[in-house]
């Protein structure tokens, strides 16, 4: 991965970010306004490393790039993971309205973007096991809707506390790794 690309998809993140940020809650609004910062710090990171490029080892290099990688592809699903929430939000006020074909839709396109997530978070086992746990609760929800349930706005409240402990998981990863 050449390092003008993660500027490139840093700055595209962070577009699609404040993009997102438009009429979603405070909390996500607070926790799109940390990624961005953190994606911020991420693009000038890959510029600095183009700047010490000439000065260091091939080994060095690789392990800035590979830990480079890691946090990008960590920030994109914490990204992805904060648009199918605020997806979930719409979707439970439409379902408190009761426009339950429209919030199954979104609930349906929710779910069909875990997939992404889950490729993103690699080999994290434990971010596996929340992610696995976002998709059940949502897999729920969406039958609760499609049922006309009246607890589909519980459903989808318990969505939100799973997606809730996979990002506190991997911003407390990404602390760690700081």
């Amino acid at each position: 991965m050449k390092h003008e690309e993660v500027i490139a998809r840093a700055r595209a993140a962070r577009e699609r970010a404040a993009a997102v940020r438009k009429g979603v809650s405070d909390e996500i609004k607070a926790r799109l306004d940390a990624l961005d910062r953190r994606l911020a710090e991420l693009g000038e990171e890959a510029r600095a490393w183009l700047a010490r490029q000439e000065k260091e080892t091939a080994a060095d290099l690789h392990a800035a790039q590979t830990s480079m990688s890691r946090t990008e592809r960590r920030l994109e699903g914490e990204l992805q993971l904060l648009e199918i929430k605020s997806e979930i939000r719409k979707a439970e006020r439409l379902t408190a309205d009761r426009h339950f074909t429209d919030a199954q839709m979104r609930l349906e396109n929710a779910a069909g973007r875990i997939a992404h997530v889950e490729a993103l978070i690699g080999d994290d086992i434990e971010g596996r096991r929340r992610l696995l746990e976002v998709q059940t609760r949502l897999y729920e929800a969406i039958q609760g809707v499609r049922i006309h349930a009246d607890t589909s706005g519980e459903q989808l409240e318990r969505v939100i506390q799973a997606s809730d402990m996979l990002l506190e998981s991997l911003e407390a990863r990404a602390r760690e790794a700081a």
